[in-house]
């Protein structure tokens, strides 16, 4: 009521504006969010079949920091990126990540990527990226960087220096380990 007393005719439309947009915004990562829970759903059971390791979905979705999905976003306008929390058996439920690879416009997972140390990735995920076609050598270099820093941040690890040897472009993760000189 007193925000409505204290906007004229033209603030009115703004905020009706603003209200519309964070709605489909809302309802646009409602759709995201179910179509990874049905891909998970989907994938569990082929993922036991396939390695004799049985995992599940914990329900949750780990946040990427704000600045990473920014660069996520800017050098991989058409994907967005989720990282599942899941968890297998061994001797007893551990955690593990599954990184899901999403397309913005249809809203489908187009491949996913396991904790490093848990599984191989799927040829379809070095396809995904192997098909951005870079402008440059330095959009390479970034491109390969925002990577390896979101499969970093999936490990709880992090990334050396990027650099290109020889025309491949090299970006080293570092574990936890390293980093601390064990």
């Amino acid at each position: 009521m007193i925000l409505e007393c204290m906007l004229n005719g033209a603030g009115r439309l703004i905020v009706f504006f603003l209200f519309v947009t964070l709605a489909h915004s809302a309802i646009a990562a409602d759709v995201v969010e179910q179509r990874c829970r049905e891909f998970i759903a989907h994938l569990v059971p082929v993922h036991q079949i396939s390695s004799g390791t049985q995992v599940s979905f914990t329900g949750r979705f780990a946040a990427l920091p704000r600045p990473l999905e920014d660069e996520l976003t800017r050098l991989f306008p058409d994907l967005s990126f989720r990282i599942a929390e899941m968890s297998f058996v061994h001797w007893a439920p551990e955690p593990v990540r599954l990184l899901l690879v999403i397309d913005r416009s249809s809203s489908t997972v187009n491949t996913f990527f396991w904790d490093v140390w848990f599984s191989p990735e799927p040829f379809t995920f070095g396809t995904q990226f192997s098909q951005q076609n870079a402008p440059s050598e330095e959009v390479t270099k970034e491109r390969i960087g925002a990577l390896a820093r979101l499969i970093a941040f999936q490990m709880g690890w992090s990334v050396g220096e990027v650099t290109v040897e020889e025309g491949v472009v090299c970006a080293p993760l570092i574990t936890a380990m390293e980093r601390s000189g064990e």
